[in-house]
């Protein structure tokens, strides 16, 4: 079964089962072949709430902000009707209701890091450790383009059901091999807890 049948299985269920579903996302290239598939699909969006995992802190008609990339490439046609809610450190008290997540998309990058959780962060408890409280950070400049972020911790991230980490490149690859074995990566510390299942996907 595809990512993105997955996807669509897990949200169909959970509206019929609760009568509402949740997703938090992540931006970046290598997500936008799943969300062109995604927003295709016939599902009740008017029941699903959709968040950032992270995001650049850049204007919001940049093409570097992840809420640009995920308007323009996912919440249109049928999607256009889910709730979207923009990642500030002001929607912790809102995203309380919603947890756990039904689905978490996620990407990663040649560092190995996800979400905005970076190789020098790795130190820092309350972005990596699952038993830390769940909440959401601003950072500064990092990544590239070298720009401040706002960014869901570890723990947070795992008040989710269903996890996804899409791989999009053999060199990714090569650095998630690297990274299953080595601390100094950020998406060892996600790979390697056992509080909820990721799925990793090569796409």
């Amino acid at each position: 079964m595809t990512t993105v049948k997955k996807i669509i299985n897990v949200l169909g269920a959970e509206i019929q089962r609760k009568g509402t579903a949740s997703m938090a996302v992540s931006g970046g290239t290598s997500l936008l072949k799943i969300f062109c598939e995604l927003k295709t699909a016939k599902l009740k969006w008017e029941k699903i709430f959709v968040t950032l995992v992270d995001n650049r802190l850049v204007p919001n008609d940049s093409k570097d902000n992840n809420e640009y990339l995920i308007r323009n490439n996912f919440l249109s046609e049928h999607a256009k009707s889910a709730n979207f809610f923009s990642l500030t450190e002001s929607l912790m008290p809102r995203l309380k209701t919603l947890l756990p997540f039904d689905v978490v998309l996620l990407g990663m990058g040649t560092d190995g890091h996800f979400a905005s959780i970076f190789p020098d962060m790795v130190n820092e408890k309350r972005f990596i450790e699952q038993s830390e409280p769940p909440n959401i950070f601003q950072i500064s400049k990092r990544g590239n383009p070298l720009v401040p972020r706002i960014t869901m911790n570890l723990s947070l991230i795992l008040r989710s059901k269903n996890i996804f980490l899409i791989i999009s490149s053999d060199e990714k690859k090569m650095v998630l091999k690297k990274a299953s074995r080595d601390k100094r990566y950020p998406v060892y510390w996600l790979i390697n807890q056992e509080k909820v299942n990721v799925e990793i996907k090569m796409e």
